[in-house]
């Protein structure tokens, strides 16, 4: 199983509004002993974000009412979370190149993810450079 800094399973939150894909994502996780947590558009992806602070957000980037690329915005005001954006699109991809610089996101084409979390997971616990203590 999959821990957190606290012990727990890590928590990933997928917000993907379809449900084939979001099925199979959610299967794959939970197999892999990570507790998963689904939203289907936007708007309730970002609430649950907020709420429940997973430790990974598995983002779609083409999402009813609210994108992905303004869930990230949206979220990124107040979290660091590591987000893995979703798409099927080669020209939505050029986009996330962009993002990514400013580590809103790493990005991933659906068709090829079979799930690289365990990594990413692991990168949001690490404490900050400034968090550290200076040996003295």
């Amino acid at each position: 199983m999959t821990r957190s800094h606290n012990g727990n399973a890590s928590r990933v939150l997928v917000v993907e509004d379809d449900e084939g894909i979001r099925e199979m994502l959610k299967y794959n996780l939970s197999t892999a002993g990570f507790t998963v947590q689904e939203a289907s558009d936007g708007a309730s992806g970002l609430r649950s974000a907020r709420t429940s602070r997973p430790d990974l957000i598995l983002l779609d980037l083409m999402l009813p009412g609210m994108s992905g690329f303004d869930f990230c915005r949206a979220l990124r005001k107040n979290s660091r979370v590591p987000i893995i954006m979703i798409t099927a699109k080669d020209a939505e991809i050029d986009k996330i190149v962009g993002l990514s610089r400013s580590r809103c996101a790493r990005c991933w084409r659906a068709s090829t993810l079979c799930f690289g979390g365990h990594s990413s997971t692991r990168a949001s616990r690490r404490p900050r450079p400034s968090a550290r203590r200076s040996e003295t």
